[in-house]
């Protein structure tokens, strides 16, 4: 109930150590700064530094709270009892600023709680937001990872905090490695596989964010964005990927939202200005090569790769699909399919590398298998077309939806199916094409069938069928 409260969607690990930290009344300011995410979505406007609002709030303010002399003088003489409840008071006061958006008087009034009652956790919960509100991130971390050691209660939702902070931050290792620990204790926390799926896909690391986003169709919480991103692994929708809705995250972050455009020469200009050797970044050349149809500078990269057997670059989906092409160029389809499959099992979205061992296979003679990868290559294109205009366009068709929905049930992806049967039902109570009680009934049955498919699962079986029997083809030649 508090969450739907929340003016503005509050970033949920807040609300959690909220709701252990604040009284019912305090939760239920329904238009509090306690309701802004402290995300990269919200985090418009300039920081809120320096002197002059952290120490002189309004004339009005000045006006509604204590001078600081006169706060000094009167606070020796306050006993400890009534120190607390001074501090109290002013805490209260600048819960009722933040509510009327008076950010420079709320902080002033929480610095001064803070000095009556140094101890108090509310207090200090409520600076740290505020210190985070004005992207003084360290300091918030900081008082977060004090209040910690003094409440193992609030361990966990206190490190999913402080892990999105160091993120905004620019500290993403340490928020990363900050979330992977809380992953240990807390497998199943659909906020920490969020929050790692948006960093890889910030990062350009598709492949790493699939796992968490497919982790949230399992769990049955998974956004509508997120959905669209399980549709294309090897870069974003150019319609997801815009400056006001994107925020890459380090060159290959760039690259990967550049080659959403299809701007390659930018992607190959901003790899080359990179000093980074890791198997996406090397990878991505490749790829770039194939997509710009330089041969030279294909065969250039692959005997690099090839000279270095144990290379980690063969890790990446891009590369794999690279030295594919290469090899089937050369005549070489066996090794070739080899390879496509080998990046399929890592990417099954990728519409470019089902259309290589398509080929390659109708070269090993595999006519059934060849034609029926390019029909996946065919299904797999259009889900993209689907994902790629709901991406560009506010506007959502039921009969749209209900396409890609067909799709992915054709394709074996019953929890994505599923998941976008949640996004069309939500759209529909919305316009009023369908009412609360059939809402409820739909939904039910859409969490019950998904249960059973949860059952169903195999990742043996879903290998073999991406790759359309071709891993079994060419295992039978190699006996």
């Amino acid at each position: 109930m508090a969450r739907l409260l929340f003016s503005r969607a509050p970033t949920v690990f807040a609300l959690i150590l909220a709701t252990l930290f604040l009284s019912p009344a305090t939760i239920l300011l329904g238009q509090s700064k306690l309701a802004q995410p402290i995300s990269s979505s919200s985090a418009s406007g300039p920081a809120k530094t320096g002197p002059a609002s952290d120490e002189s709030p309004s004339n009005s303010g000045a006006r509604e709270s204590l001078s600081s002399e006169e706060s000094l003088s009167s606070e020796e003489s306050l006993s400890s009892e009534e120190r607390l409840t001074q501090a109290l008071e002013l805490h209260e006061q600048a819960l009722v600023a933040m509510d009327e958006d008076r950010d420079d008087l709320a902080f002033s009034l929480v610095r001064q709680a803070k000095r009556l009652a140094p101890g108090n956790t509310q207090i200090n919960f409520l600076l740290a937001l505020l210190l985070a509100d004005r992207r003084r991130y360290p300091e918030a971390i900081r008082l977060l990872e004090q209040l910690t050691a003094k409440d193992s209660t609030i361990k966990l939702p206190a490190m999913g905090q402080t892990a999105e902070w160091l993120i905004k931050s620019g500290e993403w290792g340490a928020g990363e490695q900050r979330y992977q620990e809380l992953l240990v204790v807390a497998p199943d926390a659909s906020l920490v596989h969020r929050g790692l799926a948006d960093l890889y896909l910030r990062q350009g690391l598709g492949v790493r964010a699939s796992e968490h986003l497919r982790k949230l169709c399992q769990l049955g919480d998974i956004h509508e964005t997120e959905l669209r991103s399980l549709l294309i692994g090897r870069h974003p929708f150019a319609g997801d990927a815009t400056p006001e809705t994107f925020d890459p995250v380090g060159a290959l972050g760039l690259a990967k939202a550049q080659a959403a455009f299809g701007d390659w020469k930018s992607v190959r200009e901003t790899l080359a200005s990179s000093s980074g050797t890791t198997p996406e970044l090397v990878g991505l050349l490749g790829r770039c090569a194939v997509e710009q149809q330089d041969w030279a500078e294909l065969q250039n990269w692959s005997e690099r790769i090839v000279a270095d057997p144990a290379s980690a670059s063969l890790a990446s989906p891009d590369a794999l699909f690279a030295l594919g092409t290469y090899e089937a160029r050369k005549g070489e389809s066996r090794r070739a399919a080899d390879r496509f499959i080998q990046a399929l099992i890592l990417d099954s979205t990728d519409v470019a590398v089902y259309e290589a061992l398509s080929r390659v296979a109708a070269d090993l003679g595999a006519v059934s298998q060849a034609e029926k990868l390019q029909e996946r290559a065919s299904m797999i294109a259009r889900t993209q077309a689907l994902g790629s205009k709901m991406a560009g366009s506010e506007d959502r068709s039921y009969v749209v939806i209900g396409e890609l929905i067909d799709l992915l049930v054709e394709l074996r992806r019953p929890l994505e199916a599923l998941a976008w049967r949640s996004v069309r039902l939500a759209y529909g109570y919305q316009n009023g094409t369908i009412s609360p009680s059939q809402s409820q009934e739909l939904l039910g049955t859409i969490m019950r069938e998904r249960e059973v498919e949860l059952k169903r699962f195999s990742s043996d079986s879903v290998a073999e069928f991406v790759t359309c029997g071709m891993r079994e083809v060419l295992r039978q030649e190699s006996k």
